[in-house]
């Protein structure tokens, strides 16, 4: 072998380790947090995140409120997430749409703490072939390494899908 190839083999083995090592790292940090209550959905039966903010209540007694704006919610339109924590404030808010009926890739948004136990960020729902879509906005609590989950569903319309 060619020093000129052993300068590559090593060069490319320096690079593999580096890739490992920054894969077991980030997969190590997210395998740190621990989900340790995930509320049942807010159904939009029981409140309607296209109408209203919306609240859910932990087991621990923390309360969450939250609301998206401007109504009616619609897809490719700039949004406004707003959290407020009652009870203990988290250390990291972030807020994830699901599609409930298709998968509509990852849609996660971090949210900005502000006065008091509020966090507020902008989000943005993508497009979707769909007339009407069933969604989940999960808002994640982070406090230390523990997660809790508040499930709120809503449903968007396109133009001329009607309600």
């Amino acid at each position: 072998m060619s020093s000129r190839q052993q300068l590559i083999a090593a060069l490319l083995l320096i690079l593999l380790v580096l890739v490992a090592a920054a894969a077991q790292h980030w997969l190590g940090a997210k395998a740190e947090l621990v989900e340790v209550e995930r509320l049942a959905p807010v159904a939009e039966a029981v409140c309607d995140l296209q109408q209203q903010a919306c609240s859910a209540r932990f087991s621990d007694g923390r309360e969450v409120v939250l609301a998206i704006t401007p109504r009616p919610v619609v897809v490719l339109q700039p949004l406004t997430v707003k959290a407020t924590l009652v009870g203990r404030p988290a250390d990291e808010a972030v807020i994830d749409f699901k599609g409930l009926e298709m998968n509509m890739g990852e849609n996660r948004f971090a949210l900005q703490a502000g006065e008091g136990s509020t966090y507020q960020g902008e989000a943005q729902l993508p497009i979707c072939v769909r007339n009407r879509m069933a969604w989940q906005a999960e808002l994640l609590l982070r406090n230390g390494d523990e997660v809790v989950v508040a499930p709120f569903q809503f449903t968007t319309y396109s133009a001329g899908g009607g309600q």
